[in-house]
């Protein structure tokens, strides 16, 4: 194999000990010829500029071959390349490199800095040492045709968009093969670096959804190159899910690695968890077989979000708790600085703190474990063991809604390894469908009985203060998926918050309240409820989330408007009024176009004809005939026992 040397001199390009009579410069259909001199061939700079001197330029380099009029473009196949100098030059404010492409030929580029990928070839990482700091990785490197001199590893949040960069610690680089070199980086993950990742802190007490991927960048010696990040890839040498390092002297973090399900890519996740029940789940771990269950009865712990009391788990835990306490020891799970802790003041001795010691005691003590979103929000943290471990549970899903137009199995669908739920809770065979066709549970894994704060929404005990009450117009739209990382600044920028931001400032709107003596509340979805602040209004209250709950809303508002938010099924139940503002169109992740079905109100597109429709309606007028002829498909049943009907169905699947 012949070695081309290649430098930079004031000339231009020289390149030597190429087996070529004459050399060809391809750009775009020109073509320029070169001529060897005293060995060697120079690619001058005046020809260059000549020949690209605006914006980016691609050149092709060919090299003639044994019949004059046939040439071929240099490939590094059958040469070593020996770089005496940089290779690259500015001339007369453009700068031009000689590189190896991705093709592997060797080409000019101007204005534009090679890409890392002509240079690297493949990559492994291993976790080399984990200690109370840091966990520090081994990253090695295959390059083409040059030494690597630095790396740099960068941690990507995938939702939120933040990151943090910080260069890798060179071990050595030695040569593998012809034209191939093997670079060996050290870099170390530690809560200084994780803290660039938490702006605002880590995140104690509320289940952390971040997950983060992370990537490298090269450099070599050479010529600058791009600044492209190379995703970093899962191997099976990480035995281990689970990785812990001190936050400080009460807490650790948890960094869970795992591979990514398409690409097999390396992402992590972390958890802030209490030193206290770090040490009981590694005492049990150790010896399960001496940690046995303290009571005689079933345990039942039941979780909506970590920091959420007033959806069908809350329902669900009173019920149980005032009807089955003396069968059932049930818990509700909450983090302690929730805003729902008063909803459950009643029941201080049935609370258990989410990721306390308590909360992993009882958890690996369960028998059944009741959620309305996912099952994981019940778990004190995710690992490997505690999934296995959580088998032994049996899971309901009780839902938060009603199965309506997005289609949201790629969050509750049943995958294989992947443990959401035994039994989906639903409320009419239409729904039942649904789950079975769409979700992929078996007709067994799903019980038709309605949700369990159906039985609130529908009584009749205690709404004589709601009939009392000034008459009242909600507005309580859905959120939208990839807009819930945002930042205020580009929240305000995105359709939705022009949108609403608009209705709530409508004159017309503000006329009609006056007319009928209405209140008009605002209320925003939970993941959009960090944007609460950003919107403003003279007339309309913007409800923030933890001073009422939505069942409270819903029993107390005469009229809603909403887009395709699920809620405003519990809402058709009362049989009044509901008008869909669907300003940006159905949900993109919409299951059907079969929309009269699952919208039992008027579709309105714009502001105008909102308005419009709105002032048809009164404080005292009911659901349209039409529409309240949907209501049996949506709710199987009329009365309030659904809470019992779910008690049922889980005591006779975990007593078989």
């Amino acid at each position: 194999m012949n070695n081309i040397h290649i430098e930079t001199t004031q000339s231009g390009f020289v390149l030597s000990d190429l087996p070529y009579a004459k050399l060809k410069l391809q750009y775009k259909k020109s073509e320029f010829f070169i001529e060897k001199e005293q060995a060697a061939f120079t690619i001058s700079k005046e020809l260059l500029y000549s020949i690209a001197h605006q914006g980016e330029a691609l050149i092709k380099i060919f090299g003639q071959l044994t019949k004059p009029e046939s040439y071929s473009e240099i490939t590094l196949d059958s040469f070593s390349l020996q770089a005496d100098s940089p290779l690259f030059f500015e001339y007369k404010q453009n700068i031009y490199y000689l590189y190896v492409s991705q093709h592997n030929t060797l080409r000019i580029i101007s204005n534009q800095r090679p890409s890392v990928l002509s240079y690297y070839k493949k990559h492994q990482v291993t976790i080399v040492e984990e200690n109370t700091k840091e966990l520090t990785f081994q990253l090695n490197i295959i390059s083409h045709h040059f030494k690597l001199t630095g790396c740099s590893i960068l941690i990507k949040d995938r939702s939120k968009q933040l990151k943090t960069a910080f260069e890798a610690h060179l071990v050595a680089p030695q040569q593998s093969e012809l034209n191939e070199y093997t670079t060996t980086f050290n870099f170390s993950i530690n809560k200084n670096n994780l803290k660039e990742l938490y702006p605002s802190g880590f995140n104690l007490s509320n289940y952390d959804t971040n997950i983060f991927d992370l990537f490298f960048s090269l450099t070599i010696q050479e010529q600058p190159l791009t600044d492209y990040a190379i995703r970093m890839q899962y191997f099976d040498s990480f035995v281990a899910d689970e990785h812990w390092i001190d936050l400080n002297e009460k807490n650790k973090l948890l960094i869970r690695t795992y591979p990514t399900e398409t690409y097999h890519n390396l992402s992590f996740r972390i958890s802030t968890v209490p030193k206290e029940t770090y040490l009981y789940y590694q005492a049990f771990k150790s010896d399960p077989l001496s940690f046995s269950k303290q009571q005689n009865k079933r345990i039942l712990l039941v979780a909506e979000y970590p920091h959420k009391a007033q959806d069908t788990g809350f329902s669900f835990f009173e019920y149980v708790y005032k009807k089955y306490k003396k069968e059932c020891a049930v818990y509700y799970v909450i983090s302690k600085d929730s805003k729902d802790l008063n909803n459950l003041k009643k029941y201080k001795n049935n609370i258990v703190y989410y990721k306390s010691k308590e909360h992993l005691k009882l958890f690996l003590e369960a028998d059944v474990l009741a959620h309305s979103h996912n099952s994981f929000y019940g778990f004190p943290f995710v690992t490997d063991f505690i999934i296995e471990r959580s088998n032994s549970i049996f899971k309901v899903f009780l839902q938060h809604g009603l199965q309506s137009i997005r289609d949201v199995s790629y969050l509750y669908g049943k995958k294989p390894g992947i443990p959401f739920t035994n039994l989906f809770i639903v409320s009419s065979n239409r729904e039942k469908e649904i789950v079975i066709n769409n979700y992929n549970y078996d007709p067994n894994e799903v019980a038709i009985t309605g949700l369990s704060r159906f039985d609130t929404l529908l009584s009749k005990k205690g709404l004589i203060p709601y009939l009392l009450a000034k008459k009242k117009l909600l507005i309580m739209p859905s959120w939208r998926k990839g807009q819930d990382h945002l930042s205020d600044e580009e929240f305000v920028t995105t359709l939705f918050y022009k949108t609403f931001q608009s209705l709530l400032h409508n004159d017309k709107l503000k006329e009609y309240a006056l007319k009928y003596n209405m209140e008009v509340l605002f209320y925003l979805h939970t993941n959009f409820q960090k944007y609460s602040h950003l919107f403003t209004s003279n007339f309309i209250t913007i409800v923030d989330e933890g001073t009422i709950t939505v069942q409270q809303l819903l029993k107390m508002s005469s009229i809603l408007i909403t887009d395709f938010s699920s809620v405003a099924l519990d809402y058709a139940l009362l049989k009044r009024p509901i008008l869909y503002y669907q300003f940006d169109g159905p949900p993109l992740e919409a299951r059907t176009n079969d929309f009269n079905t699952f919208f039992p109100g008027d579709i309105i597109s714009t502001e105008e004809e909102l308005l419009t429709e709105l002032t048809t309606l009164k404080p005292t007028s009911k659901m349209k005939s039409p529409y309240q002829e949907l209501v049996p498909d949506l709710y199987q049943y009329n009365d309030t026992n659904a809470r019992q009907r779910i008690y049922n169905e889980i005591i006779a699947r975990i007593t078989d």
